[in-house]
């Protein structure tokens, strides 16, 4: 064997510069979406098990609360109840969580769209159970306990689904935030994105603001769902992306010296 590079008689190259067939920017990945179903899941199953009836809080309870003891940051939810902006609220988040459907309109996206729909289960899975479990952990009592303009027998009623963190803030953000992500993965030099991201945020943000006004839940669980659903929705299309190409190119040369036998080469081209 030999170092030569003249005269070659044989070269096979292997590009290596590549272009992906697939245009998709995500790519299959069964243990990846294992990990995540299964993660999912699991966090589920446990927000179930540590699921517990609220009980009312007596009266003696709701005597000694005194709303100027709740950091000023929350306190303003203290002195807020409307049922009417709670039910819109509801409606508007359940609308929220079907956002992602309109990626339908994204032509690029058509042939993935069962592999979008189970990343965004993998979503929903998260955005949801994760919360359900902070709300088992975290202890707190709802502002409209310490709101002495309403009766004690609702004062007293326990939050049918816990305060810390929001989950509808959580689910809605995550909803939004896994559209936008993925809407500029298909269009990663297209204005549309910055578009998607503005409306899907101010969306999200307000029906955030309709549960602060309604009296359902403190600014900070408000802000804490907001990021665990933003971190989610952006977190599960992010790891499903398609690894970059990589450049560059390989050609190797066989050529016969004097003394017998063969030189063999390998040249390399770097990106």
């Amino acid at each position: 064997m030999g170092a030569g590079w003249s005269e070659p008689l044989l070269a096979q190259e292997a590009q290596g510069r590549t272009a992906v067939t697939d245009s998709s920017p995500y790519t299959f990945s069964l243990v990846r979406h294992g990990a995540f179903l299964s993660g999912g899941v699991g966090t589920l199953l446990l927000a179930g098990a540590l699921d517990e009836p609220g009980e009312p809080l007596p009266e003696r309870t709701l005597r000694e609360l005194d709303a100027g003891r709740v950091n000023g940051f929350d306190r303003p939810a203290t002195s807020r109840y409307d049922t009417s902006l709670q039910d819109r609220s509801r409606s508007l988040a359940r609308a929220a969580l079907v956002l992602p459907a309109l990626l339908v309109l994204e032509p690029r996206s058509w042939s993935d769209l069962p592999l979008l729909a189970v990343m965004y289960g993998e979503t929903l899975l998260l955005s949801t159970s994760l919360p359900s479990i902070s709300h088992r952990i975290v202890d707190r009592t709802p502002p409209w306990a310490y709101n002495e303009e309403l009766s004690d027998e609702l004062r007293g009623e326990p939050h049918p689904d816990g305060v810390f963190i929001a989950g509808r803030t959580a689910a809605t953000f995550s909803s939004a935030v896994f559209l936008a992500t993925v809407v500029g993965d298909y269009r990663p030099d297209s204005v549309l994105r910055y578009g998607v991201w503005a409306g899907a945020l101010l969306a999200a943000g307000g029906i955030a603001y309709l549960e602060f006004e309604s009296g359902r839940h403190y600014p900070s669980d408000l802000i804490g769902g907001a990021l665990v659903g933003g971190v989610i929705g952006s977190a599960i299309p992010r790891a499903h992306r398609r690894a970059p190409a990589t450049g560059g190119s390989r050609q190797l040369q066989v050529r016969p010296v004097p003394e017998g036998g063969v030189e063999l080469g390998l040249r390399l081209s770097l990106p």
